[in-house]
């Protein structure tokens, strides 16, 4: 096994009384589900692991778990047997983002658990990947932002202080990654959520276009806004006129349209025999086929997936 320089930092919380949960965040495919398995199973007699991603894709337990109370309700069906004491039982929350519902004010409260935030325990720092930047509205004198973000039908109300206009470094309409510490507005006697913004960042496409060239299973929360309609297939089949090959690099400045997008009509174009789509991990090579009459879009198996998963977040 490979040595990862987080491995004590994890064995020093596990070893600890601490009450406070242990979030931790970074890039895809780095290892950090493995080492928090190698390590959890090392240090505890009952160790459960959870992936949210997997759950919405198949029987959706935790949909509409909202409380502490249903949440150790749903555990206990699928795992009851390993639900022992809290000194010998860990349970691992894999793909969390998968349910933005999560993102509510009680979910936000219980955060306060991980009070007193300071050195050594900094207030907890999320991401929202691939959102659309809707409004962008200076306040306080034209010194902070009032922002607004769109995914999967869902709206996000964020501030971000110290930040004009000028120095956001992306524009409206954008697609855009967004890192915010949770928290909950009080105003005039109401209460919202709000997303307090550390930073906003144009979204990489190409993880999600690799994966998806790569026929890899994604998690819904990231192809919800990705359904194509009949006009971006005809969008894609017009820029497909004739074979070509590049590095997938290049594709965002090439696609007709939003790069993750264009990789879904190119899979559901392969999938209905519409086109030849080769990915060897660096070059993207594509090459129109003859077709003989109409061919049924709506057929795709892909394209039925992306539907249902959208009209369940809609």
């Amino acid at each position: 096994m490979l040595y990862r320089k987080i491995q004590p930092y994890i064995e020093s919380y596990l070893k600890s009384d601490s009450n406070k949960v242990l979030i931790i965040d970074g890039a895809r495919q780095i290892g950090k589900t493995f080492i928090i398995r190698y390590v959890g199973q090392q240090f505890f007699e009952n160790y459960i692991e959870l992936n949210f991603a997997e759950d919405y894709n198949g029987p959706r337990l935790f949909e509409q778990v909202h409380t502490v109370k249903d949440f150790y309700f749903q555990v206990s069906t699928i795992a009851g047997e390993r639900m022992g004491e809290k000194k010998n039982t860990l349970i691992f929350l894999d793909e969390i983002q998968a349910y933005p519902h999560l993102l509510t004010m009680p979910c936000i409260e219980s955060l306060d658990a991980l009070e007193p935030c300071g050195n050594g325990n900094p207030k907890p720092l999320l991401c929202i990947t691939g959102a659309r930047l809707v409004n962008a509205v200076p306040i306080g004198g034209g010194r902070h932002l009032r922002l607004h973000f769109a995914k999967g039908g869902y709206n996000y109300a964020g501030i971000f202080f110290s930040c004009t206009p000028a120095q956001l470094g992306v524009r409206i309409g954008q697609w855009v990654d967004v890192a915010f510490t949770p928290q909950i507005n009080e105003f005039r006697g109401r209460r919202s959520v709000q997303l307090l913004v550390t930073d906003v960042r144009p979204s990489d496409p190409l993880p999600l276009c690799r994966a998806l060239l790569k026929n890899q299973c994604i998690p819904a929360w990231d192809t919800v806004d990705l359904y194509p309609l009949r006009a971006d297939f005809a969008v894609a089949w017009r820029w497909l006129n004739a074979p070509v090959a590049f590095p997938l690099e290049e594709l965002p400045a090439r696609a007709p349209m939003r790069p993750e997008k264009f990789c879904v009509c190119l899979r559901v174009m392969a999938e209905m025999g519409l086109a030849a789509v080769d990915f060897d991990g660096e070059t993207l090579r594509l090459r129109p086929l003859p077709t003989s009459g109409k061919v049924d879009l709506g057929a795709s198996k892909l394209l039925q997936t992306l539907r249902e998963r959208r009209q369940s977040l809609l």
